[in-house]
């Protein structure tokens, strides 16, 4: 296997990097990273502050839908500004924009629903003052959906280097040294929870309210992947049957499959059922119900799906659907409640591979049973729980993220069973939380050396 730092393109803001499911390689991986920041060090002829052309601002425009965001003005504004709490929703804003995208527009218009773009993604200025934003922001603790969206947008700006005046040149290299810094603190192990949920040692206490739901026809909508066939193992191990699945098959590739996945030898030992996954998902779901109806497609948010959900007459859905793909709930089943396995210990971690952020933050995992809402990870909580970190670190993405989930969703069934469909939920609220994306290779390959016990070795430039 090539241990080459592959991150890096000519054409970054056309051929957008995917981070999703990078391999580990371990020490000569971090080795390849700092030398492709290394080289900008080694060729600049000048270091110069990037922030020293600007006079300060007292304030920074209002949050809010229906206004009107000028991307230059904004970020030069929110640099120029003394840094205050109240700013940092600014940044996740530029943070989530450009971590859907990969780019970032000239302009927005803030709608009730998402941010709508306007102009062009090419302005190099945009991407340079948010590495300098995101800087200012890890300076002062170490933000992790900042240090994530700084690693991409730097390996952005190397595969642009060659665009960059030479002003702008000598303030990538201040990025390229703040960004080292920032990793070495980490892999140093000096770190510092900044997720407000987490700095409170003292005990939340947390509000829950009965609820009751009709567990009369249970369907499992279940997609062709290896999260699918660990909730279909364990699922069958407690005797789980429902009364119907919708069994997803797709014609191309998909997030979260794998045909081939290392044999499973050897125990997790973080408290949970699992077993090798190498198994014939068709046959599984089989054995945990009576009714399967296979459907090709490669959405869940497809006409045959809810025309079978409205078919079946079904009042309570497991979801368990390709990976990465946003469910259209109002859509497809509009009264039926969706319940999703989450891989992160809510409020706390919302997003996507928060497996690894709790790594690296709070040296536990966890995972959570919600009802699928419109906006991501924050429907009613039933159940959560927190898992031992796994000895087997290889194969976290497979292994240890899908089977705590299937131990948190048999555990939610069982609960939903015994109480004749009545549980305790817990309500989220949006304020209460961080929301993460799919981490950077570098963050996941220090969270599975944290876990093997391995200090990184990460030598000055």
């Amino acid at each position: 296997m090539s241990t080459r730092y592959e991150f890096i393109t000519n054409a970054p803001l056309e051929e957008r990097q995917s981070y999703t499911y990078t391999q580990y390689f371990g020490q000569p991986f971090l080795n390849e990273w700092r030398w492709s920041r290394h080289r900008v060090i080694e060729h600049s002829l000048s270091q110069a502050s990037s922030s020293s052309f600007r006079n300060e601002v007292e304030s920074v425009g209002e949050f809010k839908a229906g206004g009107f965001v000028n991307s230059k003005a904004c970020l030069e504004q929110l640099l120029s500004a003394p840094p205050k709490r109240e700013h940092w929703k600014w940044l996740d804003f530029f943070i989530q924009r450009f971590e859907v995208s990969k780019r970032l527009f000239d302009e927005y218009t803030l709608t009730a629903s998402r941010p709508k773009s306007i102009g062009n993604y090419t302005d190099l200025e945009l991407y340079l003052l948010f590495a300098e934003l995101l800087i200012r922001r890890v300076s002062l603790d170490l933000y992790f959906p900042a240090v994530n969206a700084l690693l991409k947008v730097v390996d952005t700006l190397l595969g642009l280097e060659s665009k960059l005046s030479q002003s702008q040149r000598s303030r990538l290299v201040t990025i390229v040294s703040s960004e080292f810094e920032v990793v070495k603190r980490i892999a140093d192990r000096n770190v510092v929870s900044s997720n407000p949920l987490l700095e409170n040692s003292q005990p939340v206490t947390v509000r829950k309210s009965p609820q009751k739901f009709d567990m009369s026809h249970t369907t499992f909508i279940a997609a062709d992947t290896v999260r699918t066939r660990a909730y279909a193992l364990a699922l069958k191990q407690v005797g789980y049957r429902f009364d119907s699945i919708i069994f997803l098959k797709s014609t191309k590739p998909k997030w979260g499959q794998a045909s081939d996945l290392p044999a499973f030898t050897k125990s997790l030992e973080c408290g949970v059922f699992s077993a090798d996954l190498n198994v014939n998902l068709e046959q599984l779901l089989n054995r945990i119900s009576d009714n399967v109806t296979e459907v090709t497609t490669d959405t869940v948010n497809c006409i045959d799906v809810k025309n079978l959900i409205s078919e079946l007459s079904s009042t309570f859905i497991v979801f368990s659907g390709y990976g990465g793909e946003i469910v259209d709930v109002r859509g497809l089943a509009p009264t039926t409640p969706m319940l999703h396995i989450h891989s992160g210990y809510l409020p706390h971690f919302r997003g996507s591979t928060t497996v690894y952020y709790s790594i690296l933050e709070d040296n536990s995992c966890g995972a959570s049973a919600i009802i699928l809402e419109p906006a991501i990870d924050e429907g009613v909580i039933l159940n959560k729980k927190k898992f031992r970190l796994p000895v087997v670190t290889e194969e976290i993405d497979y292994y240890y993220d899908s089977f705590i989930r299937a131990d948190v969703l048999v555990g939610t069934l069982k609960e939903l069973i015994d109480g004749a469909g009545q549980i305790e939920v817990e309500q989220q609220h949006p304020e209460h939380g961080v929301s993460y994306y799919i981490i950077h290779p570098v963050l996941k390959h220090l969270s599975i050396m944290k876990v093997n016990g391995i200090t990184p070795t990460l030598a000055t430039f």
